[in-house]
């Protein structure tokens, strides 16, 4: 018998599998040595696979970071300096981040 807990990391990695298999498109961010994919829903997520290089962790096929600025599907990831890059998405926006602090945007256009 399963007991809560265990049914929740059931559920947890039900939906993190889910994310996963819902990914349409990858950039690599040379400045972060990161591979960077997208869903449907806005959703941008960084992977560092020089950390699982080798390895079948389970824990090491989490993405590094979760960004959430987009509402829609984002449709393209340009760097412009060794700090900075922008992404487009389908909500018609345009966002500027700075890599040094990935925790907002710093300018939405």
């Amino acid at each position: 018998e399963r007991g809560e807990a265990g049914m929740r990391r059931e559920l947890r990695e039900q939906r993190q599998a889910d994310e996963a298999s819902s990914q349409l498109d990858i950039w690599f961010n040379n400045s972060l040595s990161l591979w960077v994919t997208t869903n449907t829903r806005g959703r941008m997520y960084m992977w560092d696979l020089r950390k699982i290089e080798g390895t079948w962790l389970e824990a090491s096929l989490h993405p590094f970071r979760r960004l959430s600025a987009h509402s829609r599907l984002v449709t393209s990831h340009l760097e412009l300096s060794k700090h900075k890059f922008t992404t487009t998405s389908l909500d018609r926006s345009v966002l500027l981040w700075d890599n040094r602090n990935l925790s907002t945007p710093e300018m939405k256009i």
